[in-house]
């Protein structure tokens, strides 16, 4: 607010541009006039105009200026990143986050669905909590791992897509060791006139796995300096799950007997969703920005598959755990503004955030004597500041244009958990509602309130043949959980203060040839949903751990070349992280403890092929990861859940002179044997273990590959696509995935474009 007021003190500038509707006036011609326009019938005669104006013609490409183009740009990625513009997102047949995710082919990046509205992405081998979500630089509220990371975005709500490869010292969420998500919900902003002009999109899909039906549109107008946006996804899911799954989920038991990994139809799975969003920019001054932004999605009615699909006689579910309602909400209010100070280009940044995330799940079935419901709420409020600065080119051996970034994020959590059992038996009479309140099997303590700061601050120098960064980072996190009994007597306050860096370079070899190169260490604090958990709504035995920190060194090494043929994008990793915490199973019960110090080493590259014929291009992705105590040692235990090797190539044809176009993708995994001891006690990754004895060794995951082929066609403002999944049927299993690859597919999306 203080720098709004300061803002609202200088000048205002007006707005000068090339639009062809501010343009100068007209010029008069000088032609003869036309006759005289005879009546038509029942209408009297005109007489000829006494002077005529010439309008110029609108220009073939929209001329609409960008009022917020003095803000400062992003600068280039020191790293890998696949970005997708908004326009890339308008010709997808999938109407979520998630299902595109599944298919977008990021190098190292694995979009693994649980059920239906829930999928969970693993990157560089590491879990979901791993990849970070920063939606307008604001970090996302997953309500402590319970609630999916898009689920709450909308497909057309974002303007921008930007994957962030590997660790980021100097991102805005401690967790993105496995990557950032960066998703702006704006965009450049551009003067519309006073003509308060429509324009946007509106789908209709239906097909996939999961028999989806669903619409999705997107809205924008706006008036000069004004512009709002809105958009909305209804997505239904019917209660029939036509896909192929893996029956042996990650904390669930097995529900139904597998048959050739995991085939089966499963009823009860089904489930309601959707989401819905806006957003108002203004430009008050020039090279300013007032946004609010608002984003919602929910999933209702959603079963989880493993569980529901056992049926008993009368077609009940024997055991079932169904989520009533998950999703998220957020408000984000940001303002940005330059000044050039003392020949800087200076740019403050102010961004308030709320959000609250909710999960209310049920667990019911004939088999149970009792109805048991968890709810839980996480409640999220916190602010960041920054401020951002460029100064001109310095000639020193090359040419350099120096940078820097200081940012401050404060936000705290607070947790509202609740758990009731409601008995079945005609003896107990308890009365109606959700029944008696259970405190001590609730998710998460009741009250408790976790609080976290970020200070960061990153230096660059870019120049034409070198580029150096350094990042330096002090983190804290303080939890505060009120006493309960059995767990914290006495309450709980811990505090941890947790500092970080990073190092790299860039190094220009040839012409379209860089070399890039990193090291950094960075200490982590648990996460909360460790230190706050309490036991499983199914399974009670799962405990907590020990609040306390984990440290994770890291190395990179990637090399990026472009041509007029080809863009080539790789490069390999190391990590090792000491005291993480994990799940630990002993027999039948399961609890958290520190894992061992890990080692991890892994590649991902990326290779785009133009042939030089118009519309025609080629991309092909690889990537692994070796998780174990020691990378090094070929006796060292492998780590669980790691997820296979995997490659993807894609063949597109989209000339611009056609209306039409298709393009055939493959991707899979490759098999891996190489499993952990708790893995290979899994009958799917190692059948050839029988009561404890095992005389071959175990074949492991399966390698499989599975083809879409997909079709589009444009007719004026209506877009068709159709894309068949899964078209050799393949099957495969992920390890530590909840499901595998689901059957044969189609989708088919018209979209109307205005």
């Amino acid at each position: 607010m203080i720098l709004l007021l300061l803002a609202l003190t200088t000048q205002l500038s007006s707005s000068t541009g090339g639009s062809w509707v501010d343009g100068p006036a007209a010029p008069t011609s000088t032609d003869a006039l036309p006759p005289a326009v005879a009546p038509r019938d029942g209408e009297p005669g005109t007489s000829a105009p006494q002077e005529m104006l010439v309008v110029p013609p609108v220009p073939a490409e929209d001329p609409r200026v960008v009022v917020d183009d003095g803000l400062l740009p992003a600068l280039p990625e020191r790293r890998m990143a696949t970005v997708f513009e908004r326009r890339d997102l308008a010709r997808q047949a999938p109407l979520d986050l998630d299902t595109f995710f599944g298919t977008s082919m990021i190098p190292g990046l694995w979009w693994l669905p649980a059920a239906a509205g829930r999928s969970l992405p693993s990157a560089r081998g590491l879990a979901a909590n791993e990849v970070a979500v920063v939606v307008d630089d604001v970090p996302l509220l997953d309500g402590a791992g319970l609630v999916s990371l898009t689920e709450s975005l909308g497909l057309l709500g974002a303007a921008r897509l930007r994957f962030q490869h590997g660790p980021r010292a100097d991102s805005a969420s401690a967790a993105a060791s496995g990557g950032v998500l960066s998703i702006d919900t704006g965009g450049d902003l551009d003067d519309v006139g006073e003509s308060l002009r429509l324009d946007g999109l509106l789908g209709l899909g239906d097909g996939g796995p999961d028999n989806e039906k669903g619409g999705t549109t997107l809205v924008r107008s706006g008036w000069r300096r004004l512009r709002v946006s809105a958009h909305a996804t209804v997505l239904h899911r019917e209660n029939f799950r036509t896909g192929r799954v893996t029956p042996f989920f990650v904390d669930t038991p097995p529900a139904i007997e597998p048959d050739s990994f995991g085939s089966a139809t499963l009823q009860n799975s089904g489930g309601v969703g959707g989401s819905a969003g806006a957003r108002v920019d203004v430009v008050p001054l020039a090279a300013s920005r007032l946004f609010v932004s608002w984003q919602a999605g929910r999933s209702l009615d959603t079963g989880d598959p493993a569980r529901c699909s056992l049926l008993d006689d009368n077609g009940q579910a024997l055991d079932c755990l169904r989520t009533k309602e998950r999703g998220t909400d957020v408000v984000i209010a940001g303002f940005d503004l330059l000044r050039p100070t003392f020949g800087l280009r200076l740019q403050p940044s102010v961004r308030l955030h709320i959000q609250r995330s909710v999960d209310d799940v049920e667990h019911f079935g004939s088999a149970l004597a009792s109805v048991d419901t968890a709810k839980d709420e996480v409640f999220r409020g916190g602010a960041r500041v920054a401020l951002a600065g460029r100064a001109g080119a310095v000639q020193l051996l090359d040419q350099f244009e120096p940078s820097f970034v200081v940012a401050l994020d404060a936000f705290a959590d607070r947790f509202a958990s609740s758990f009731f059992s409601r008995s079945l038996g005609f003896r107990d009479a308890e009365p109606a509602g959700p029944g008696i309140a259970l405190p001590l099997r609730q998710r998460f303590v009741d009250g408790a309130v976790v609080s976290q700061a970020l200070l960061s601050a990153t230096g660059r120098v870019d120049g034409q043949l070198l580029g150096l960064w350094a990042i330096g980072r002090l983190a804290a996190q303080n939890i505060d959980s009120p006493s309960l009994p059995g767990r914290f007597e006495e309450g709980l306050h811990d505090a941890a203060l947790l500092p970080g860096g990073e190092l790299g370079t860039r190094v220009h070899l040839l012409e379209g040839l860089d070399l890039l190169a990193s090291l950094g260490h960075l200490a982590h604090a648990d996460d909360a949903r460790f230190v706050l958990r309490g036991p499983d709504p199914v399974d009670a035995t799962l405990q907590p751990a020990a609040p306390g920190a984990f440290s994770e060194s890291f190395g990179e090494l990637g090399l990026s070349a472009s041509s007029a043929a080809i863009d080539v994008d790789a490069l390999v990793w190391g990590a090792r992280r000491s005291g993480a915490p994990d799940r630990f199973v002993e027999g039948d019960r399961r609890f958290l403890q520190r894992r061992p110090d890990v080692g991890a080493v892994g590649a991902e590259a990326r290779a785009t092929l133009r042939p030089g014929l118009e519309g025609l291009s080629a991309q092909a992705v690889l990537a692994a990861v070796v998780a174990d105590e020691s990378v090094f040692s070929a006796l060292a235990e492998p780590q669980p859940g790691v997820v296979q090797p995997q490659a993807g190539l894609e063949l597109r044809y989209a000339p611009a002179s056609w209306p039409t176009g298709f393009f055939v993708r493959v991707q899979g995994a490759v098999p891996q044997n190489r499993l952990s001891s708790a893995e290979a006690n899994d009958p799917l990754l190692c059948p050839e273990r029988v009561d404890g004895v095992q005389e071959r060794p175990c074949s492991g995951a399966p390698g499989f590959a599975s083809a879409d082929l997909g079709v589009w066609l444009v007719l004026g403002q209506l877009r068709f696509d159709v894309v068949g999944e899964n078209l050799g049927d393949a099957q495969g299993l992920w390890r530590g995935a909840a499901l595998g690859t689901g059957g044969t597919a189609l989708r088919a999306r018209v979209a109307f474009l205005f």
